[in-house]
This record gives structure tokens, sequence and C-alpha cells, in this order.
């Protein structure tokens, strides 16, 4: 069975005008950091409920905006949803990001952890994130 999966990251640095998602801004880390375990643990749950290991053809990160995650986080919960299904050499990922607070460090491990096709395709969709290849 082919999957398509939702990770929803319910923070942002700031609500914009035309928001309807289900989110919160902030500026402290600790509710953000505070929410990344328990995604974990139900991207596990979820993966249990199903009889074998299922491929991803499509996975979309919103909320908010994901990229409110720091690189170490973007890391843990790619790793999270490798280890509980298989991700599809080709599979469609699209996420919702303020491309004001994007940086190379994200796009790096975004695309380290099979997330985006290639750091130099990130960046063409990021064009403002500072040098990620130096």
């Amino acid at each position: 069975m082919r999957l398509s999966l939702y990770v929803h990251i319910p923070f942002c640095h700031r609500l914009c005008w035309y928001c309807g998602c289900n989110t919160k801004a902030t500026q402290r880390y600790a509710p953000v950091g505070g929410y990344l375990s328990p995604v974990e643990s139900e991207i596990a749950g979820v993966a249990s409920l199903l009889p074998g290991r299922h491929s991803v053809a499509h996975m979309h990160w919103g909320g908010g905006s994901p990229n409110i995650l720091t690189a170490g986080d973007i890391g843990k919960i790619a790793s999270a949803l490798r280890n509980a299904f298989i991700i599809e050499r080709r599979a469609e990922f699209a996420v919702e990001i303020d491309p004001r607070h994007m940086d190379g460090e994200k796009i790096r491990r975004s695309s380290s952890s099979t997330l985006t096709a290639s750091p130099s395709s990130a960046t063409r969709a990021c064009p403002s994130a500072p040098n990620i290849n130096g």
C-alpha cells in the first residue's frame, strides 16, 4: 500500500494575517521542542497499526511553519519517518515554509534526510537561503 503522510507542526514565528491554520505563534523554543517527542511517538504508533512497512509516495509538512524547527529537529522527524515507513525514491515532498526563516543548514538537513531531491534543487526553491554549497 502506498501512503500519503502529513506532519503537522503547529507553530510559527509570527501569525500571517491570512492564516487559517491551527497554529500558535511563539518566540520561544520550549513549546516547539516539547512537541517533537509526541510527533515521533505518533509516527511510530501509526506505523504499528498498519500490517507491515508501507511505502510513502507523498509527504507534506505544514502547520504553522515547519521551518520553526531546528536542523536537528528536521533530522529527528525525518529519521522517525524513515524508520517507520519506506520513503519512495521519487516520493513527492511538499512543505509550507516562511522563506524569511529558512537557512542553509535546514536545507542541507532536509536534503540529507531524503526530504528534498538535492541541496541545489532546494536552493532554487528557496533562493533567499544563504550559501548552502559553501
